[in-house]
């Protein structure tokens, strides 16, 4: 659905009418902007030419409209011509400023880290006059690594002032609006100008900004037309606002004969025109010009379609249909190249270009270089290095990135250096192996040695004499070569960055990435253009420009070697081939200034992309610009208007999408707000509408979602087939641990997929504590305490807590943990280990007999039939006055079986009952038992010897090493002999007989929710 927008009266300027154009003053052109500017352009130019376009120079405000200017020559021209001279606006200052300083020497264009470079220089010689307390006199001690970020920031403001002509002057008591060495920078604003500029002038550097300076100041001299401007027609085309530097050259030119045309509304001639034509209006009052509209303007007016998504991909899943309907219904000789969707922002390019029905696109678009893969794993490289510790190792997360990023997964050795594949060996069989040592591991990691050990295993070392033996090759076909190959990548990635302290040293280490990018990974770029691009960039335009600047040979500390890096990066933008102009067009807000489409697609327009959220800047902010005689956010704002109005006025059809979702900002959430221009191009629909439109109606589309019921999702249950029941009898055939049973009643799909198919979980190593390390330990710890003492009683004072807290240093030292741990919880450890030990004596009683520590036992069990075999480790077992006490040490959370789950009748009943194909109890087993390990450990050391004539055992306990040290017993004093003997000797025989039962028999393994889910490996198999 559609309807017709137009500009309503009110939101029209009117302007004082101008005096006549004094000689040589030509009035403006204004094309109206629903015509084709550049048609009229051509026009513009054949008509001041005589037909002979080349005695015309064109300047346009940046250099896409070149390609379609000439484009309308080769269809339209009927014979051979020369073409006008086509350039940008920066490129006619570079000319001028060149022509009018000429002096046989041209500088050189300093990029920024030449200019941080000589702001450091400058920054520092005035500081030398100030007093003491000033924030600059501690320059040197912050080095570049501080003044970096405000060395870019300060170059990119005294760029703005040059553009802007405007002679800064020191910012006093700018204290409360910006930190300290900020307002230091402000207040001595004036000298570092003068310093920096005498230091571009003293090395021969310029920049765009000083050339447009020194360019307009020799156009306000009156001097003769630059030679390349003689005899030719210039014609200034499309610009909207300009710099003061800009309005200076321009009126020198206009003066002299140029032509301005003007894309904009064409009521701006008669005094009036749109709101966002406000800067047009201004510089013709400025200059006080003339105005006339060149050519006819089309009568329609734009159609506008308006779509609300609730999030991005919502958008360009419209946006697909959409173009396929409008490609179907396209005639045959239609011209797709009429047709634009149009980015707010590059990060919207990839997914636009997936969800396009046709991938013949043409894309006018500069990808940032710092969002490629290349990007990311050249950043990947420096957080290694950064994170490299003074003894060679680094932190195992960026180097398993390192490893596991595609381009080295898809790294081959040379084909001309093996003879095995034609395409190359690939490294992945040793990426692989390297990456599973990695997660193995600790933390830290030395990237050399665990490649040398690896290929030391897996190959034996080069000369044949390693562990693996001469000529060893494994089952993936590693050899040698790979090894070398590995090496050698390794090498290139982690150990040649060790002793990398300067730009010109990085740009060498990127080269020998991109080399090795080339020789090993040859296969990868004519299948990525992309990725090959951007390979080209970072060759040929980022490593020379960190090899050849003034800070190249300076040594920098890593953290501000690789900002520099990507802020280069950052920088940096990979552009599209945009020729032919056919198929349809996929371009940036501001790469549509100047060119008009029949159809145009805008994405996702919320205020934070159109106009944009205003940027804050550390070093002026936008309420202190204006103090400087600045421009503020408005005039960027003035000008995202004028290109949005300019671009939907020539269209035929606009097509306008914005997404309405909540989109979380890690602190709040926040929900999308729709961009003004759509807010004021809606309001103009329901104006002419009478009413307001609703959601749905007329031309206000929305994403919905479909009524459909809730699927329900079931847990995935494994059926008993052959196979599982086979792979069940061999598990049931060996001995069983009590850890295993309890992971059978916790969870039986669990326990398939952990112990019966051998999945093992992904590996990670321990970034936070380690639970299990500190439980061995302290194992260890009452281990060596208690083991000389093995079949002797134990007195309280023979083992003292001097004793044990010795024993803890010397396990500390030799179990590893220090190195595993962090630093606090090492800490921690180190206080809260011998005041666990000392809480554990104190709970201890004050004689018994140790009767073994650290013993094995295993005893049979006959269920459904079938003999098994039952084993554990019991960690103590004591004889004490009531009889023996099996105990087991727990460092984390004990399990407490409630005495109901012994007493009641109904469960135990259902156990013994229970058969195949019944209703299963094992779910409410698991809720009322916490864990069988107790219970399994009573039944073993009482039936090891005489499973007929159990051996007499009166409890067992957990002790709570986590906490007070106190001994927690399974059943405790509260049961009388009969009903312990019952629970000893018939209760927990028939729980175990039916979990065996249960193992062999159950038709189904189905898992059980709980809150062991939320860590559970495999909880990804069960949805």
């Amino acid at each position: 659905m559609s309807s017709s927008t137009s500009v309503p009266a009110s939101s029209r300027r009117r302007r004082e009418p101008v005096p006549s154009p004094k000689e040589g003053e030509k009035p403006f052109l204004l094309v109206p902007w629903s015509a084709d500017f550049l048609d009229a352009v051509r026009a513009v130019t054949d008509e001041a030419t005589g037909g002979r376009p080349g005695r015309a120079v064109v300047v346009f405000p940046h250099s896409r409209p070149r390609r379609y200017l000439v484009d309308g020559y080769r269809r339209h021209a009927a014979l051979p011509l020369l073409l006008p001279r086509v350039m940008t606006g920066q490129e006619l200052r570079e000319w001028c400023r060149e022509a009018w300083t000429a002096n046989g020497v041209q500088p050189r264009r300093a990029d920024m880290l030449d200019r941080v470079a000589l702001l450091w220089d400058s920054v520092a010689r005035v500081a030398r006059d100030l007093p003491s307390g000033s924030p600059l006199k501690g320059l040197a001690a912050g080095g570049m690594a501080r003044f970096f970020p405000w060395g870019v920031r300060l170059a990119d403001l005294l760029e703005e002032c040059l553009n802007q002509m405007v002679d800064a002057q020191d910012l006093r008591h700018a204290e409360g609006e910006v930190e300290p060495f900020a307002a230091a920078l402000l207040g001595e604003l004036r000298g570092i100008r003068s310093d920096y500029l005498r230091a571009l002038t003293a090395r021969g550097l310029t920049t765009p900004g000083l050339d447009a300076h020194v360019a307009a100041q020799r156009a306000l001299r009156e001097p003769e037309p630059p030679a390349f401007l003689r005899d030719k027609t210039l014609v200034l085309a499309g610009f909207v606002s300009l710099t003061r530097a800009e309005d200076i050259l321009f009126r020198y030119l206009w003066r002299r004969g140029a032509l301005i045309c003007l894309h904009s509304d064409p009521a701006l001639a008669e005094g009036r025109g749109h709101w966002s034509c406000s800067e047009h209006a201004a510089w013709l009052e400025r200059w006080g010009a003339a105005c006339r509209v060149f050519g006819s303007a089309p009568e329609r007016r734009p159609r506008l379609h308006f779509f609300a998504g609730y999030d991005l991909h919502s958008q360009l899943r419209e946006l697909r249909d959409l173009l396929a309907r409008n490609e179907a219904g396209r005639p045959e000789d239609g011209d797709a190249g009429a047709d634009a969707v149009v980015l707010p922002h590059p990060a919207l390019l990839m997914p636009t270009l997936h969800h396009l029905p046709r991938k013949d696109v043409n894309i006018s678009l500069g990808y940032p270089l710092d969002r490629s893969l290349l990007a990311r794993l050249a950043d990947t490289v420096f957080r290694v290095r950064e994170s490299r510790r003074p003894d060679g190792r680094t932190h195992w997360r960026p180097l398993l990135d390192l490893i596991r990023h595609p381009y080295v997964r898809m790294l081959r050795l040379p084909p001309e250096t093996t003879d095995a594949r034609p395409d190359g060996k690939p490294l992945r069989p040793l990426l692989r192996l390297l990456e599973e040592r990695l997660r193995s591991g600790g933390r830290l990691a030395d990237p050399a040695a665990l490649t040398a050990d690896l290929l030391d295993e897996v190959l034996g070392d080069l000369d044949g004499r390693g562990s693996g033996g001469p000529g060893r090759t494994d089952d993936e076909g590693c050899d040698e070569a790979l090894g070398q190959g590995l090496e050698h990548v390794m090498n290139v990635l982690v150990g040649s960055w060790e002793k990398v302290d300067t730009l010109r040293g990085a740009a060498a280490g990127l080269a020998a990435l991109c080399d090795l990018l080339l020789t090993y990974g040859r296969h990868i770029w004519p299948r990525f253009p992309l990725d090959a691009e951007c390979l080209f960039r970072l060759m040929q335009r980022v490593i020379p420009h960190l090899a050849d600047n003034a800070l190249a040979d300076d040594a920098l500390p890593p953290d501000t070697l690789f900002a520099m890096i990507r802020q280069s990066l950052a920088d940096e933008r990979v552009p599209f081939e945009a020729d032919p102009l056919t198929g349809l067009q996929v371009l940036g807000m501001l790469e549509t200034r100047l060119l008009r489409f029949d159809r145009v697609y805008l994405m996702d327009l919320t205020e934070d992309r159109l106009p944009g959220a205003p940027q804050h800047d550390p070093l002026l902010p936008d309420n202190l610009r204006g103090l400087l005689g600045l421009p503020d956010t408005r005039r960027r704002d003035a000008l995202a208007a004028h290109t949005f109005h300019r671009l939907a006025a020539g269209a035929r059809d606009v097509y306008l999408f914005w997404q309405e979702g909540v989109e979380s900002s890690g602190l709040l959430d926040a929900k999308k707000v729709r961009s003004r221009f759509v807010e004021e191009a809606l309001w103009q629909e329901e104006k002419t509408a009478g009413r307001r439109l609703a959601p749905g109606e007329g031309p206000l589309r929305t994403a919905a979602f479909p009524l459909v019921t809730p699927h329900r999702r079931d847990r995935a249950i494994i059926v008993r087939s052959e196979s599982v029941a086979a792979r069940m009898e061999s598990l049931l055939a060996e001995p069983l641990a009590p850890t295993g049973l309890d992971a059978y009643i916790r969870c039986p799909a669990r326990f398939f997929r952990e112990r019966m198919c051998a999945i093992r979980p992904l590996e990670e190593v321990l970034e936070g504590d380690d639970p299990r390390g500190v439980g061995e330990l302290l194992h260890k710890v009452l281990l060596r305490a208690y083991e000389p003492y093995a079949g002797r009683t134990v007195r309280r004072g023979d083992i003292d807590e001097a004793r044990l807290t010795a024993l803890f240093r010397e396990e500390l030292d030799a179990c590893g943990l220090r190195e595993r741990l962090p630093a606090e919880s090492q800490l921690m450890l180190e206080a809260a280990g011998p005041l666990r030990l000392k809480s554990f004596l104190a709970a201890q009683p004050d004689d018994f007999l140790l009767v073994q520590v650290e013993a094995r036992h295993a005893a049979p069990l006959e269920a459904a039939g079938r003999s098994h075999v039952l084993y554990g480790v019991l960690d103590r077992v004591d004889k004490r006055p009531e009889g023996e006490i099996i105990l087991d040490y727990k460092t984390g959370r004990h399990p407490q079986v409630p005495a109901a789950f012994w007493r009641g009748d109904d469960l135990w009943e259902r156990l013994d009952a229970w058969t195949p194909g019944a209703p299963d109890p094992l779910p409410e087993l698991a809720d009322a038992l916490p864990s069988i390990q107790l219970p399994c450990y009573l039944y073993i050391y009482s039936r090891e010897d005489a499973p007929d004539e159990p051996r007499p055992v009166a409890d067992a306990a957990w002790v709570h090493l986590a906490g007070d040290g106190a001994e927690v017993p399974l059943l405790g004093p509260k049961w009388s002999d009969e009903e312990r003997a019952a629970i000893l000797h018939t209760r927990i025989p028939a729980l175990l007989r039916f979990v065996l039962t249960h193992m062999r028999a159950a038709p189904e393994l189905r898992p059980r929710p709980g809150p062991h889910c939320a860590w559970c490996p495999y909880v990804g198999a069960c949805r």
